[in-house]
C-alpha cells in the first residue's frame, strides 16, 4: 500500500472574542485513490471563562486489508466441535466510508474549580462497510460490502475536579444513537450509554496511581440465525507507576478488567468474544 498525504491548517482572529480555524487534509493511497477532507471551526467566547465551539468536517475511512482480501472459514465456537459454519469473503471493490461531522461544544469552569465540557455531535455516514449475508443456509457465506448509510448522534458530558495538587477526579458520560438510514433501525453493537469515572494520584516522589471504572450499556448484535444480546458490564482498570532516575525510567504494573475473570463485549455473527482479566508490567526508558 502506497500512501501520500499532507495537512494544512491556519487560525484567523476575527475579533477579540471570535476565532476561525480552517484546515484541509489530502490523502492518496493505492487502494481507494485520493480524498480531500476539509474542516472548519468557529471559537466564540462571549464572556470570560465561557467558550463555545462550532465545527464542521468531512473524513474518509479507507477499506482495510482484511475487508478487501479476507477469505477464511469460521467454525463453531468452543466447547462445540470445530465444524465449519460460515465462509467470510473480502471485497476488492469497496468504496471508502465517508463521514460529515457537525459538533457544538461548550466549556467552562464552575466555582473556579470544576471543569465542565459539553459536546453535541451529529455525524452523517455514507457507504458504511459491514458484513452482509450472501447465502442463508449452512455453510453460510458472508461478504464485506458498502452495506448502508447511517446517522450517529449524541451528547457527551465531561467533568474534571482537582481535589488537591496531587489528586484529580474525572467523570464522563456519553449517550449515542446510531441509525441505519436504509432500514430505519438501530445499528447493532452500538451501546446507547457509556459512563467513565477516574481518579489520578500524582505524588512528589514520582509515584502515580490511576483508577478507572467504565460502564457500558447492553447491546444487540445481528447473528446468522438470530440476534444476540451482550449484557451491560462494569470494568475496573488500575495502573501504578514509579518514575526513577530523574524521570528517565518508569516502572509500571497495570491490571485491566479486574471486576471479572471473563465478560463478553463483542459478537461477530457467529460467536461471542469474552475479554479476559489482564495483568502486565512495563518498563519505559526515555532518553
Amino acid at each position: 500500500d502506497d500512501l501520500i498525504g499532507f495537512f494544512l491548517q491556519d487560525e484567523f482572529t476575527l475579533s477579540d472574542r471570535v476565532r476561525l480555524v480552517a484546515g484541509v487534509k489530502y490523502e492518496r493511497n493505492s487502494f481507494s485513490g485520493s480524498d480531500w477532507s476539509p474542516q472548519g471551526c468557529i471559537l466564540y467566547s462571549p464572556w470570560d471563562n465561557h467558550y463555545f465551539r462550532l465545527a464542521v468536517s468531512r473524513a474518509y475511512r479507507t477499506p482495510g486489508f482484511f475487508e478487501e482480501n479476507s477469505r477464511f472459514v469460521k467454525t463453531l465456537p468452543s466447547p462445540l466441535p470445530p465444524l465449519p459454519i460460515a465462509l467470510i469473503l473480502g471485497n476488492e471493490h469497496l468504496d471508502p466510508e465517508e463521514m460529515t461531522a457537525y459538533e457544538l461544544g461548550y466549556r467552562t469552569t464552575l466555582l473556579n474549580r470544576l471543569g465542565l465540557n459539553l459536546e453535541l455531535y451529529y455525524n452523517d455516514l455514507n457507504d458504511v462497510i459491514d458484513l452482509v449475508t450472501l447465502r442463508q443456509s449452512v455453510p453460510y457465506v458472508l461478504g464485506y460490502d458498502n452495506a448502508y448509510n447511517a446517522i450517529s448522534k449524541g451528547i457527551e458530558v465531561s467533568l474534571d475536579l482537582p481535589v488537591a495538587p496531587w489528586w484529580t477526579l474525572t467523570a464522563n458520560y456519553t449517550f449515542q444513537e446510531v441509525e441505519n438510514k436504509r432500514a430505519n433501525t438501530d445499528v447493532g453493537g452500538t451501546p446507547k450509554h457509556k459512563f467513565n469515572l477516574g481518579s489520578r494520584f500524582t505524588f512528589n516522589n514520582g509515584l502515580n496511581l490511576d483508577i478507572k471504572v467504565h460502564y457500558v450499556d447492553d447491546t444487540k448484535w445481528e447473528g446468522l440465525i438470530e440476534d444476540v444480546k451482550v449484557d451491560d458490564y462494569v470494568r475496573l482498570d488500575i495502573r501504578i507507576a514509579q518514575k526513577l532516575f530523574n524521570d528517565k525510567v518508569e516502572v509500571s504494573v497495570t491490571g485491566q478488567n479486574l471486576t471479572d475473570k471473563l465478560h463478553p463485549e463483542y459478537f461477530d455473527g457467529v460467536a461471542t468474544y469474552e475479554i479476559e482479566r489482564l495483568i502486565y508490567g512495563q518498563i519505559a526508558w526515555k532518553y
